[in-house]
């Protein structure tokens, strides 16, 4: 029991330290304002500075909007987002596609560089099998996303119920749409279902 505990908090602490290193953000807060700075997030907190090494400065999620992070040629847009019918705080969520319905992800996994792991760069990686991506979905405007793993088809055909041809597609056992298109998915309804 004692090697499980041991394993399971080194496994934790190496998925959440992408979140402990401060990265080049641009953080955008709810009154319209910017920043650009050095950001780590901390549980319900983000912590910043000017520079990598100043002094940092502690603010709650709720005062984001959102924050932007620039790794190599990719701009990762990140939202604290709560999850429909959890009691739990927000999450950290990627943005992966936007419109009238967004998906949002959190990637997971295992590696030996700790660092933010991005939806790109999970994408990919994918055949390594070294990531799990879990997908969410919201109508903009929504205060909550919706987990989409969970009973998909049925979440979905009920999710998109406004669009006979999306929801056709999705029934479509051999030549419809499956769970691993669910950014196909949405980007569909996106352009053709208004």
């Amino acid at each position: 029991m004692k090697h499980i505990t041991i394993i399971l908090v080194f496994l934790f602490t190496s998925l959440s330290f992408g979140q402990l290193t401060k990265k080049s953000a641009t953080l955008f807060f709810n009154n319209g304002d910017s920043l650009k700075c050095f950001a780590r997030v901390s549980g319900a907190n983000v912590r910043y500075a000017k520079t990598k090494k100043g002094k940092e400065t502690k603010i709650n999620y709720k005062e984001l909007d959102h924050i932007e992070y620039l790794n190599k040629d990719d701009l990762t847009k990140v939202y604290f987002i709560k999850e429909k019918g959890k009691s739990k705080p927000p999450k950290l969520m990627q943005l992966v596609t936007n419109g009238a319905v967004q998906v949002y992800c959190v990637v997971s996994g295992s590696t030996n560089n700790p660092s933010f792991i991005t939806y790109k760069r999970a994408k990919e990686k994918m055949s390594l099998k070294s990531y799990i991506i879990h997908y969410f979905i919201k109508r903009k405007g929504d205060k909550e996303v919706v987990r989409i793993s969970r009973h998909f088809k049925n979440n979905m055909i009920s999710f998109f119920n406004d669009c006979k041809e999306l929801v056709s597609n999705i029934k479509d056992e051999k030549k419809g749409f499956h769970k691993k298109d669910i950014v196909n998915i949405v980007e569909f309804y996106n352009t053709e279902c208004k």
